[in-house]
Parts: C-alpha cells; sequence; structure tokens
C-alpha cells in the first residue's frame, strides 16, 4: 500500500488497502452488502435471511411490482425459516401521503395492533400497478431480550402518481429474528430487487 500525505492541503490518500491510526481502521461505520434478491417471476412470497452478525441491518426495496393489492406486509421467523409467525404480536403505526392525477391527499395507515391480518406493515401505495420502493431499517433482531422493530420509508409511483408512507413496525415477542418474509396484502409479487445491508 502506498500512502500518501499531502502537507499543503492536510490531505491523505492511499492507494489500495487501509489506513490506520494506532493500530485501529481509521474512517467511521460501514454498510456491508449481505444479500441480493431478484424477483424475476411471479411469487407468493420472498424470504429474506438475517445476518447474526449484525443488530442494525437495512433492507431496501427497488421497484417491486404486486399484481394486486396496495400493502407491503411482512412476516418474521425466529426458526431459519422453518416458520413465520402469525400471531396479533406485530404492530404497526404510521402515514400514507399521495399526489394521483393532480390531487394531493394525505391519510393514517394504522395507529395500534394489525391483528386482524395477523403481519406486520411495511408500507402501502395508492395502486397496485405502482413500484413499491423502499427503504427498510431492521433494529434488534439479533437480540432475544427486546423486540425487533422496523422503520420504512416507501415510495411509488407512476404516471399522475406519486405515493409516500412511513411506517414503524414491531414484532412485540422477544426472540432472535432470523428470517423476514415479504409479501403483497393480496396477489404475487412480480418483479423487483431487494438488498440486504449490514451495518456497523
Amino acid at each position: 500500500m502506498a500512502l500518501t500525505i499531502n502537507h499543503q492541503t492536510n490531505d491523505i490518500s492511499a492507494t489500495s488497502g487501509s489506513v490506520t491510526l494506532d493500530g485501529a481502521a481509521a474512517g467511521g461505520g460501514a454498510m456491508t452488502l449481505i444479500s441480493t434478491t431478484n424477483i424475476t417471476s411471479s411469487v407468493a412470497s420472498v424470504d429474506i435471511s438475517l445476518s447474526s452478525s449484525y443488530s442494525v441491518q437495512m433492507m431496501v426495496i427497488h421497484n417491486l411490482d404486486v399484481t394486486t393489492g396496495t400493502r407491503l406486509r411482512y412476516r418474521v421467523s425466529d426458526d431459519n425459516g422453518t416458520s413465520f409467525e402469525s400471531t396479533s404480536s406485530y404492530w404497526t403505526i404510521g402515514e400514507y401521503r399521495y399526489v394521483y392525477s393532480g390531487q394531493a391527499g394525505s391519510g393514517t395507515l394504522n395507529n395500534g395492533a394489525f391483528a386482524a391480518n395477523d403481519t406486520g406493515l411495511i408500507g402501502r401505495l395508492i395502486n397496485s400497478f405502482d413500484d413499491f420502493s423502499a427503504r427498510v431499517m431492521i433494529y434488534n433482531s439479533q437480540e432475544s431480550s427486546v423486540p425487533t422493530t422496523l422503520q420504512s420509508d416507501v415510495a411509488g409511483g407512476r404516471s399522475f402518481t406519486v405515493n409516500y408512507s412511513d411506517c414503524a413496525s414491531s414484532y412485540s415477542v422477544n426472540s432472535v429474528i432470523t428470517d423476514i418474509r415479504l409479501f403483497s396484502e393480496s396477489g404475487n409479487l412480480t418483479k423487483g430487487v431487494i438488498k440486504l445491508y449490514g451495518l456497523s
């Protein structure tokens, strides 16, 4: 590795490798790609395996299409995807805003338990033909003493439509979560890319 120190501009640069200060790597936190899931055909759901190495993880969902339905939901597994929890222990609160054909509107997603559907909520769109694109932060999934919580920002739209929803959701049972299943409230997922990152 070549290290260059420019005294005139106070710059330090390395052509390869990493810079260390007193034996520790220089710089702040890092974001590491854990997995990429490509949806290229119609499927009922997609399972994402979480990493045991990160207490904070992030899903980036890009242009996810559904055949019907306007809500993207999730369930969690604590046994490596053998089963997914369908109990009333999911809670969601959030806000939904949209502009459709020039008409602005807003509404509330949910305040309280989503027990009727037995699932958590990632977000919603105004039309099933819009694309889901989202950033979903996953907190405490690897902690057995606190609930797993998700915070999601969802955007979608096509011609004359733009949607935005902001959700906080929780699976309120204290357990280590190994997998998350994503699915539409109705119909199938038809295309899209889902990337999972670990944050440290």
